[in-house]
């Protein structure tokens, strides 16, 4: 049987390489979103990829908000709600949300501390926050070509250190409850270069896959990706 363009092409979407790490990015996230999560919130998470799964799998809302055209489309295009709004500035009253997310966004934001104040603002009582930054500066990413790289090359203006996202979190009004990184270097080195194989990609899906759920599970104090769980504090009257 001749598989159709459209079922070839998302076929491809699907096993991309950059996929296999957002699906495990999505099975983190559900561990941490409350079962009593209606109204979620996505900051601004590319072209809602996560939103879009979320949504499937879980008898929930996701709004997504982002200031990309080009991702707000996208995400339109696949019947998902979307408001074009910066995430230093959310257009939705105080406590809407019981939970709201964002993956690799907050290092790109230069108002980091509006931004995060913002996160806190909108959602309700004991409602869950959860965020994944890219760029995470702790041991062996403290390199300054490092930094000066990432900089350059994709705007990347917070690279959060394990203290760093902490003291944030608590500006903003969290309480935290967890944090680790999950991607080391070994592991990091090994998906940029499969970044590179192209259509071998295919190929290797039964390796890549379990390999880089495994480095998930595998988690420490330093790594590629900084997740961080917190909620609202009750009792903050910022």
């Amino acid at each position: 049987m001749k598989l159709s363009w459209p079922f070839a092409g998302k076929l491809m979407e699907f096993i991309r390489l950059s996929n296999v790490i957002r699906l495990n990015d999505i099975k983190t996230m559900r561990k941490f979103m409350p079962a009593s999560s209606r109204l979620v919130l996505d900051v601004g998470s590319h072209d809602a990829f996560w939103s879009l799964r979320l949504t499937k799998k879980l008898n929930v809302k996701v709004i997504y908000v982002d200031l990309d055209m080009r991702a707000l489309q996208i995400a339109k295009s696949r019947g998902l709600a979307v408001v074009c709004a910066d995430a230093t500035a959310l257009p939705f009253r105080s406590g809407v949300f019981n939970f709201a997310y964002s993956v690799s966004v907050y290092q790109l934001i230069e108002r980091i501390h509006q931004a995060l104040a913002e996160a806190h603002r909108v959602l309700g009582i004991s409602g869950g926050f959860c965020f994944c930054a890219d760029s995470f500066s702790g041991k062996g990413y403290d390199v300054r070509s490092w930094k000066e790289h990432h900089a350059q090359r994709e705007g990347v203006v917070n690279f959060f250190s394990w203290e760093f996202s902490n003291a944030l979190l608590d500006q903003a009004g969290f309480r935290i409850k967890q944090q680790f990184c999950v991607l080391g270097n070994g592991w990091w080195r090994l998906v940029k270069l499969l970044y590179r194989i192209g259509p071998l990609q295919v190929l290797l899906w039964p390796i890549l896959y379990p390999l880089t759920a495994l480095a998930y599970r595998s988690r420490r104090n330093t790594g590629h990706k900084l997740f961080a769980l917190a909620t609202k504090e009750t009792n903050c009257n910022r």
